[in-house]
């Protein structure tokens, strides 16, 4: 079976947003917003010098170009390769991160404007929560692939999923991935057939 190796765009980073309350943070419109070129997933509480609880929620955001892909291409298995060099896991509750679709506007530029343009739906097989760095295979749903452009995908913490803050000061879970201009960036590798493609060889 023929497959295709893509490492990850440019336009791959990750949306960070802080403010005082959880629902601020999530919804977007927090005193702090960015966005960079990191691949981190994070969400967290702290109370800095006793100036008020500050949460935080980081969205990370891959784009991989498919379109070399046959227009006529039946899709197998999807793997998504990340190569994890950093992990915090603080406090309590359930730590994990979910791989979702991804509508990000333009796969060129990551723009703080995405924030939303992320899913809800696990496409990934599960919650993750990684406890070891190094390299981790995922195999995702085929629905994510596109033959045509950009196969956009999206990591978002298991709080930020479940809207379940965390609970006490300095609760952090964070993972932290090697970017697109890492040692190891992330990749993916698309599986595929073409009809009539055996009968080439009888």
């Amino acid at each position: 079976m023929p497959s295709l190796t893509v490492n990850a765009g440019s336009g791959s980073g990750r949306l960070f947003s802080a403010a005082n309350t959880w629902a601020n943070t999530r919804a977007g419109t927090g005193v702090i917003q960015g966005v960079d070129g990191q691949a981190k997933v994070l969400s967290e509480k702290q109370t800095p010098g006793g100036s008020g609880e500050i949460h935080e929620i980081d969205r990370c955001f891959f784009n991989f170009d498919t379109s070399s892909l046959p227009d006529n291409a039946i899709i197998g298995t999807v793997q998504l390769k990340l190569f994890v060099n950093a992990i915090t896991r603080n406090g309590m509750g359930t730590y994990g991160f979910y791989i979702v679709s991804s509508l990000q506007a333009n796969p060129a530029s990551l723009a703080f404007t995405d924030w939303n343009n992320v899913g809800s739906s696990d496409l990934g097989g599960g919650r993750k929560d990684e406890t070891s760095t190094g390299l981790k295979t995922y195999t995702v749903d085929s629905s994510l692939v596109s033959s045509t452009g950009y196969t956009k995908i999206a990591l978002r913490p298991n709080r930020d999923i479940t809207n379940v803050p965390p609970e006490d000061d300095n609760d952090r879970e964070e993972w932290r991935f090697d970017a697109y201009n890492g040692s190891t960036p992330p990749q993916l590798v698309v599986n595929y057939t073409v009809p009539g493609m055996f009968l080439a060889f009888l």
